[in-house]
């Protein structure tokens, strides 16, 4: 069975993903398109891979989904796709190969499979892949640049330079992409699923019937019956999920202001609570103020709102004096960091 989402929700469309993967026993091949997301493998870094403030400033969503690999940019013009198998069907050259033969067969592009699986039109990217793999069930997705923005894919996906970021966390590998509208400007979004399709019914031996609508419009109203996908949409969408799920990391940065700089260095932990804090500063703030910073920064979760109000509390109650550079530093956890 082929389904296309009506849903451009980053979050909805990963947990009908998940959702087919735990609750249905039939393959199925599954579409969907994003309005402007960056999408972090499961044991990835934001702050490693992402231009978080680029994002925040243009409305480009972060999510994390479940599965592994590297970092990737969605939006309307970027189609995605997903082969949902039991584990025993499953194997990673599967999906590609067909959407590599649906694209050569249909639209006559010189695609190829390369030795890092993904696929390549003219040595430039035009899909990678990531994989989930369960007990009894597996899935193969990937992203296939059909017309995307790409100078935004360029800015959302560098790091900002603002973080120093130590982790073992997986990296992403770049590389130079091109959208297939780049080749041959006629290309239509639903020609291409309709054309997948066919391969994929041909492939696995089913009849094909010519001009036929090979997919089932899958839309909310449909999905919002199903709970158990509800109830991941509201997981995949929450911040613990998107921020905390990632490895170990240890965050350093340098914060200036009009009364001199910090050098920060935040340790934080799977589940994105702060184990360990260092601070250093040529501001003339006694250091014991810093030292009740600190012991108030630790056990809490590295969250700008989180650790704005800690700073403002611990100010009030122990450095009226020096209010005002609390009041800045608080501002800046507020606005540089992510809040709940």
């Amino acid at each position: 069975m082929c389904y296309f989402t009506t849903s451009t929700n980053i979050f909805k469309n990963l947990a009908t993903e998940e959702y087919f993967l735990r609750h249905l026993k039939n393959n199925i091949l599954l579409f969907y398109c994003n309005t402007p997301s960056v999408v972090v493998g499961r044991n990835q870094n934001i702050f490693k891979e992402v231009n978080v403030e680029f994002c925040k400033y243009n409305g480009v969503h972060i999510a994390r989904r479940r599965s592994g690999g590297g970092c990737v940019y969605h939006d309307l013009g970027n189609l995605n796709i997903s082969l949902i198998t039991s584990r025993k069907e499953w194997n990673k050259t599967r999906l590609l190969k067909c959407i590599r033969n649906a694209l050569q067969k249909e639209f006559h592009l010189p695609i190829e499979l390369s030795e890092r699986n993904d696929l390549r039109l003219l040595d430039r990217k035009v899909a990678g892949s990531a994989y989930r793999i369960t007990a009894e069930r597996a899935y193969h997705h990937t992203t296939l640049l059909v017309e995307a923005d790409l100078w935004s894919l360029e800015q959302a996906l560098q790091h900002s330079g603002k973080f120093a970021i130590d982790t073992k966390a997986t990296e992403s590998v770049r590389a130079n992409v091109c959208n297939l509208r780049q080749y041959k400007s006629s290309l239509h979004m639903i020609d291409i699923c309709r054309a997948i399709c066919k391969e994929w019914y041909l492939e696995n031996g089913q009849h094909v019937v010519p001009n036929h609508e090979y997919f089932v419009w899958l839309d909310n109203e449909t999905t919002s019956h199903w709970p158990e996908l509800e109830a991941e949409y509201e997981y995949l969408k929450s911040i613990q999920w998107i921020w905390g799920e990632g490895p170990n990391y240890r965050l350093r940065c340098r914060l200036f202001f009009g009364w001199g700089y910090l050098d920060l260095t935040l340790q934080v932990e799977r589940g994105n609570r702060i184990v360990g804090v260092d601070i250093n500063s040529s501001s003339g703030i006694p250091y014991q103020l810093f030292e009740s910073m600190i012991r108030a920064l630790i056990g809490v979760h590295c969250l700008g709102n989180v650790l704005s109000n800690k700073v403002t509390e611990m100010s009030r109650l122990e450095a009226t004096n020096y209010g005002e550079q609390f009041h800045e530093i608080a501002k800046w956890f507020l606005n540089n960091l992510p809040n709940e």
